[in-house]
C-alpha cells in the first residue's frame, strides 16, 4: 500500500492507482511524487451532501450524447454561464455537454479500464461528489475517451491577475508550449493589471524564479498531453468557483453547498465583461473569494488550486 501527502496529511492510495505499477508517461516525465486522488476519508461520517442544480444565465448547445440507435442526441442543453469558464479560449477545445438523460446514464458507471495500461479506474477516487452532475458527466467523458492525435506536450501555468484591494482573487490557468513567452504575451496584451506567475506543471527539477526575466524553460519536463489535462482542470475549477464549495468549513469534503451562482457584487459568475485592455471576454480566468481566516487564508493557490492541478496531472501522466 502506498501513501501520498494531501495538505500535510498522509492519505492512503488504492493499490490500483499506485504509480509504481504503471508505465512511465510519454513523451516526457512528470513529477515523481503523485498527489492523492479525491480525499474520501470523511465520507463515512459526514452529513450527506445536498444535491445541487445549476442556475443563472444560460445558453443552449446540442447534447453530445448518442441515442440507442447510434444517432447524435438532438436535445438542446442549457449551459450555466458560470461553468463556461471551463471552455478553452481555443474553439477546438470547447467542453462538450450532455442532456439530463445522458448525464444520468454516464454517471451510472462506477469506472473504466484505462486505455493506456488496462488499469481499472474508479471514478469516485478522482471526482468529488460535491460537483454538479453535469460536471461529473463531463469529467467522466474526458477521463475515459481515447487520446487525441492532436494533443501535444506542454505546461499548465498559473498566474494571478493582481487586484490587491479586491475581495476576490483571480487566477489565469491555461496551457502553453512556452509558459515564459505566454506570460510575456499577457503582460503586453492586458497590461493594466500586474500578472504574477505562481507556478507551472510539471514543476522543474531545479528551483527557479517566478520573476520576469528570471524564469527558466525546462523542455525535458513537459506534461505529456496538456490539452486533456487543461480540460480536466478547468472543469473541476469552474464548478468549484461557481458553487464556492471551498468556503465550506469542512473543505475539502464539504457537507453542504450553497446554490448561489452570484459573486459578492451580485453579478452572475461567468457573465464577464470585456477586458478593458484588449476588448476580449477572457475565459480560463477563475475568480475565488479570498479566504478570511483559517488554514486556507492567503493560500488559495497553494492549498485549493494547485492540488487539483497536480491530481489531474498525475491522472493524465499515468492513465491517458
Amino acid at each position: 500500500m502506498q501513501y501520498a501527502l494531501y495538505d500535510q496529511t498522509r492519505v492512503e492510495i488504492p493499490e490500483q492507482l499506485a504509480p509504481s505499477s504503471l508505465t512511465a508517461p510519454q513523451p516526457s516525465p512528470a513529477n515523481s511524487t503523485r498527489p492523492s486522488p479525491v480525499d474520501d476519508s470523511n465520507k463515512a461520517t459526514s452529513t450527506p451532501r445536498k444535491a445541487r442544480t445549476s442556475t443563472g444565465s444560460q445558453k443552449q448547445v446540442q447534447c453530445a450524447g448518442f441515442t440507442k440507435a447510434g444517432k447524435r442526441c438532438t436535445r438542446q442543453v442549457k449551459i450555466n454561464a458560470s461553468l463556461e469558464v471551463a471552455s478553452s479560449e481555443s474553439e477546438d477545445d470547447m467542453v462538450v455537454r450532455y442532456c439530463f438523460q445522458h448525464v444520468k446514464e454516464i454517471n451510472s458507471a462506477t469506472g473504466f479500464y484505462a486505455r493506456k495500461n488496462g488499469v481499472w479506474i474508479a471514478y469516485n477516487n478522482w471526482i468529488p461528489d460535491h460537483l454538479l452532475p453535469e460536471t461529473q458527466a463531463s469529467l467522466r467523458a474526458e477521463m475515459e475517451k481515447a487520446r487525441s492525435s492532436n494533443d501535444t506536450p506542454g505546461y499548465i501555468y498559473t498566474f494571478e491577475i493582481r487586484e490587491p484591494d479586491s475581495t476576490t482573487i483571480k487566477f489565469k490557468i491555461g496551457r502553453a508550449t512556452n509558459h515564459v513567452r505566454r506570460l510575456d504575451q499577457w503582460g503586453k496584451q492586458c497590461g493594466s493589471k500586474e500578472q504574477v506567475r505562481l507556478g507551472i506543471y510539471p514543476e522543474p527539477d531545479a528551483v527557479t524564479s517566478n520573476l520576469r526575466g528570471l524564469q527558466e524553460l525546462d523542455d525535458t519536463r513537459k506534461a505529456a498531453w496538456c490539452h486533456r489535462l487543461e480540460r480536466l482542470i478547468h472543469l473541476e475549477l469552474a464548478d468549484l468557483v461557481s458553487a464556492k464549495a471551498y468556503l465550506d468549513p469542512a473543505w475539502p469534503t464539504p457537507k453542504t453547498l450553497s446554490k448561489s451562482k452570484t459573486n459578492n457584487t451580485g453579478d452572475t459568475i461567468g457573465d464577464k465583461q470585456p477586458c478593458a485592455d484588449c476588448g476580449s471576454v477572457h475565459k480560463e480566468v477563475f475568480e475565488f473569494e479570498k479566504i478570511k481566516n483559517g488554514r486556507y487564508k492567503g493560500k488559495e493557490y497553494e492549498r485549493i488550486v494547485k492540488p487539483i492541478i497536480e491530481k489531474w496531472g498525475g491522472f493524465v501522466d499515468d492513465f491517458v
